[in-house]
């Protein structure tokens, strides 16, 4: 699997990742407002890099389905020990080699890991495959002002085996999007502890 930060580190790591995040549930509760604003009661949802479930607790209610996915199986477990209501099912898949058929999903949500992954264009691939036409990318991502990522996120977490690969500005990150293809529909800042660009764009 082509992930960021190597599937051992999630492994390790999912019994203490909501006790690290705790700090940023403000910025979480927040996103997951956005999130839902996009979201319909007739949509077929697909998160990709889950992990404990923070964001899909936020948002997978009004969906018609909601199939919330990630590659460490730890993660999920931490995941599933949650509450979820009958339209959500747990997964594990790796963003940049879905098995889902082409058109499934009317939209893609991919919260805080593209910065994270060596090869972000492999998992934007898959869900441009996977996105029904007109589907909908929800792809908020943390973010820092300036054009290099020395400091962020890096230096305090390195010492565990975290890596960023991409430390991108919002601007930054919106035109990485663009390069790719993709058309922008919406973009806000979240501040935060580290913050975090909401991008909504379509293929």
């Amino acid at each position: 699997m082509a992930e960021g930060n190597g599937h051992g580190f999630w492994q390790r790591y999912a019994g203490v990742y909501d006790l690290f995040m705790r700090k940023d549930r403000r910025a979480y509760d927040a996103l997951g407002k956005m999130i839902r604003a996009e979201l319909g009661g007739e949509m077929d949802v697909l998160e990709l890099a889950t992990g404990t479930g923070l964001v899909a607790q936020r948002t997978a209610g009004g969906c018609r389905s909601y199939l919330a996915t990630d590659y460490s199986e730890k993660m999920l477990a931490r995941a599933g020990r949650k509450p979820w209501p009958d339209t959500v099912r747990l997964e594990q898949a790796d963003a940049t080699a879905l098995k889902y058929p082409d058109g499934s999903f009317d939209a893609v949500i991919i919260a805080n890991a593209l910065h994270i992954m060596p090869d972000p264009l492999a998992a934007l691939a898959q869900i441009r495959r996977v996105l029904k036409p007109g589907g909908k990318l929800i792809a908020p991502t943390f973010v820092r002002q300036g054009g290099t990522k020395e400091g962020f996120l890096e230096k305090p977490m390195q010492g565990f085996g975290f890596r960023t690969w991409h430390g991108w500005s919002p601007a930054e990150y919106e035109a990485f999007l663009r390069q790719d293809g993709w058309r922008i529909v919406r973009s806000d800042l979240i501040p935060a502890r580290f913050d975090i660009a909401f991008l909504v764009a379509e293929a």
